[in-house]
């Protein structure tokens, strides 16, 4: 019962976030006008002459001239959402989802082999979590203290879940700038990674 008032309350938090944000911006485009008035609704094209606008409600478009325009134009969310090639946004987000679970094997493999028993359901868990909290003020270091804290509970052995996840930071380190390297040694030729040929190769050797 506990649990399903706990999963309850964080869904009506992010309910209640969601529904503020979208009510502190317009949801169709809005054009001010001399006169007053504001018209909204989609707006089809622009130039310096003239604004075509798809009033809410209505068919027909209408052209308001330049010069009866008072102010700036404002965008609203339901008309850009329109414009969005969503597979470009969600290609994205699958290859995130996908890198976290590869980090979360990882990091696994990782505890195991200093005798921490994790489960892949609860390495992924935490692996999210460290990464809500990275994006705080605390940074990188923020999310792997948390996770440190979450792994190290109930253990008499303190030290383990810090090497596990300070190995595993290391690697993605490495990983990191063995990519870079990488992507350098493939533009060698390139006049404006001349300076950097040294440092590449001095960085790849000590990886």
């Amino acid at each position: 019962m506990k649990k399903h008032l706990g999963l309850a309350l964080r869904i009506t938090v992010s309910v209640g976030l969601l529904a503020f944000a979208f009510s502190r911006v317009p949801l169709w485009d809005k054009v001010p006008l001399r006169s007053g008035a504001v018209v909204e609704g989609r707006m089809i094209s622009m130039d310096e002459n003239e604004i075509r606008l798809a009033p809410c409600g209505e068919a027909i478009i209408q052209t308001i001239p330049a010069d009866q325009i008072d102010g700036t134009l404002v965008r609203g969310v339901i008309p850009v959402f329109g414009k969005v090639r969503w597979a470009w946004v969600c290609i994205p987000f699958l290859l995130i989802g996908i890198l976290n679970a590869i980090v979360a094997v990882r990091w696994r493999m990782l505890a195991q082999t200093v005798g921490i028993s994790l489960s892949l359901r609860s390495a992924y868990e935490l692996v999210m979590i460290g990464l809500f909290l990275s994006m705080l003020p605390l940074g990188a270091a923020g999310g792997d203290i948390a996770r440190a804290v979450f792994v190290a509970q109930g253990k008499s052995d303190k030290t383990k879940p810090v090497l596990s996840i300070f190995v595993d930071r290391v690697l993605g380190i490495l990983g990191l700038v063995i990519l870079i390297s990488g992507a350098i040694l493939l533009a060698w030729k390139d006049p404006r990674f001349e300076e950097t040929h040294t440092w590449v190769l001095g960085v790849g050797l000590l990886g």
